[in-house]
């Protein structure tokens, strides 16, 4: 199971500026803004497209463990909701919420489990009676499934909160004997945390290959692999996402070679191509904009929304994303560790189920989260 590959991978940095902290919500999560985020949209960038950019600069002077006025922040959550596309029934149950916070807030009692980010923005994002996607199912799923345990966690009931995750049937298929051991050593948030990230990842790569069902669903055709056509490579050709992205695009285009993509008589009308922004592109040390790379999916199928091309690119976006999460965390684990160090810290410095190689991890457990995600979409069709 374990494997190396020949040259280290490195991925890109996905962010605008610094690396956010560790993203993080509920349990196993990511939060769904880092989607924007690595699409290349800001925050600031959307709200500003909605009108909004006043009460977007108002949200993020909120620092964690800022205390807010109750009537400030209803007023804040109402604005919120305004600017989106919310069904009453959500608003209603939304402001509830917030009032029940409010409440516990008072009383020392302010439990995080009862703010569902992906509820929220989901719910927010989607017209009223627009039906769910498969991917938001699944993420709403792991964040509710999540709730007992978080709730456990705020609580200073660590062991508590492991065991949980243990009986909770739906984590199941995300773990492996050596996470249930060390969730059955947890006793701090600390050695939680450490547990979270390493699931994250697996619950990650999942939604991705839920994401290529869904995609298949909706554009009417067979695309099995798309995923791995972008997932790094194991062998002598270390590549990221972005550099296998390239390598896809080059053969759709009937291509051999760089040079003989850079000459290809349907690209010359696209704006700045060159040879070098093409060597970094193709190599994986550059992320090319959205904008530029629009202009070759109409240049090579007269469709810049082609689904293929823009369903690899977003794929490409993910993966490079979880490869950078996976690099960052391991830049935070030593070396050099006695036995004890090594539990104390496990399941890294591995990726999910002990693979010692993020390529090998990926390509490997795909099938098996290929199966998870046809009978996933089944049961909902049901």
């Amino acid at each position: 199971m374990l494997a190396n590959s020949k040259m280290p991978l490195k991925f890109i940095n996905p962010f605008i500026g610094s690396p956010s902290p560790i993203p993080l919500t509920g349990l196993f999560l990511f939060r769904p803004d880092i989607f924007w985020d690595i699409s290349g949209f800001s925050q600031s960038g959307i709200f500003k497209l909605i009108g909004k950019e006043s009460l977007f600069k108002r949200l993020n002077a909120i620092k964690p463990g800022d205390k807010i006025e109750p009537e400030r922040l209803r007023k804040l959550m109402k604005e919120v909701l305004d600017a989106s596309d919310a069904s009453d029934e959500f608003r209603e149950k939304f402001l509830s919420d917030v009032e029940i916070a409010i409440e516990n807030e008072d009383k020392g009692e302010f439990d995080p489990s009862s703010f569902r980010m992906y509820e929220t923005a989901i719910a927010a994002s989607n017209p009223p009676g627009k039906k769910l996607t498969a991917p938001q199912e699944f993420f709403l799923e792991v964040e509710r499934e999540s709730e007992a345990a978080l709730s456990l966690m705020h609580k200073q009931r660590f062991a508590d909160a492991a065991q949980e995750i243990l009986n909770n049937e739906f984590f199941a298929p995300f773990l492996w004997e050596g996470a249930r051991e060390a969730l059955g050593r947890v006793t701090s948030v600390g050695a939680l945390f450490i547990v979270r990230t390493s699931l994250a990842m697996e619950v990650f790569l999942a939604s991705m290959v839920i994401y290529e069902l869904e995609y298949e669903a909706t554009a009417g055709i067979y695309d099995l692999g798309l995923l791995l056509d972008i997932w790094p490579t194991v062998d002598a050709k270390v590549k990221n996402s972005f550099g296998m992205f390239f390598e896809w695009v080059k053969k759709q285009s009937g291509a051999r070679t760089l040079g003989e993509f850079f000459n290809h008589p349907s690209l010359h009308k696209v704006d700045s191509m060159d040879e070098v922004r093409l060597k970094r592109w193709s190599s994986g040390r550059h992320q090319p904009k959205k904008e530029w790379l629009d202009e070759i999916a109409k240049a090579l199928w007269g469709d810049v929304e082609h689904p293929a091309f823009q369903m690899r690119l977003a794929t490409a976006q993910r993966v490079n994303f979880l490869g950078f999460f996976y690099q960052q965390i391991l830049t935070l684990i030593p070396k050099d560790m006695t036995p004890n160090q090594a539990q104390e810290v496990y399941p890294w410095p591995f990726c999910p189920h002990e693979y010692s190689d993020f390529a090998l991890w990926g390509r490997e457990r795909y099938p098996i989260w290929r199966e998870f995600a046809c009978d996933y979409q089944a049961k909902k069709l049901e």
